[in-house]
């Protein structure tokens, strides 16, 4: 891995032994090796996530060349979630590194599939950017790449869907957290982490939340 892992606060090379997922916080009792910092919480938070949602998409897919597709969608899906939630940003480099590493195993799962996912990412991306354009401001780049790669995994009407709860479910938490005087009117909120948490429901369940939807006006 280019560049290779390190300490936050010493800047000590991390060995493959201090890089097991979960096992090394536990081993290293939540301490660096080197300089003896404690381990910030969120990063076996961020490894048990990941590890419970590859075994949710396994069980979605099976056995299927949907299955590594959707464990790339996660991983830059709680990646893009958990650095927006800190740091106010999504990286390029990790969009751009899931469009490469996702797109082998979604041509191999359907070809027409692929297609599609590509017309639904430039729709999601250019729609993200109108709102952007028209808030002024109100919505950042990260998440507009962000939503054009989710296009790209879910495909049109599922990238629907994933907008439709990020937007719903952001929307009610922003206006929770305003109300409760946690967040005042004009600071920012990141929407990373609701574009994900859209996308994750949106590949696990979305054809039940669109049947359900669909039902529940029906009755």
């Amino acid at each position: 891995m280019l560049p290779p892992s390190r300490c936050v606060y010493c800047g000590n090379r991390l060995q493959p032994i201090d890089l097991i997922p979960i096992i090394s916080f536990f081993l290293l009792r939540g301490r660096c090796r080197y300089c003896q910092a404690r381990i910030p919480w969120h990063y076996p938070l961020v490894e048990a996530a990941t590890g419970i949602l590859f075994t949710l998409v396994w069980l979605s897919y099976g056995y299927s060349w949907a299955t590594p597709a959707g464990w790339v969608f996660v991983a830059v899906l709680v990646g893009a979630a958990a650095t927006d939630l800190m740091h106010l940003i999504i990286p390029d480099e990790l969009l751009a590194a899931g469009i490469l590493a996702g797109i082998p195993f979604l041509l191999l799962d359907s070809i027409p599939g692929t297609l599609w996912g590509l017309f639904a990412g430039l729709v999601a991306g250019g729609f993200m950017l109108a709102i952007a354009v028209v808030s002024r401001g109100g919505m950042g780049g990260g998440d507009i790449k962000l939503a054009a790669v989710m296009g790209l995994f879910l495909g049109p009407k599922m990238i629907g869907l994933a907008l439709f709860l990020a937007f719903l479910i952001g929307g009610l938490v922003s206006i929770a957290l305003i109300l409760s005087g946690k967040k005042r009117g004009k600071e920012l909120i990141p929407f990373g982490p609701y574009l994900a948490l859209g996308g994750i429901l949106a590949l696990l369940r979305g054809e039940q939340i669109i049947k359900w939807y669909l039902g529940f006006w029906t009755w």
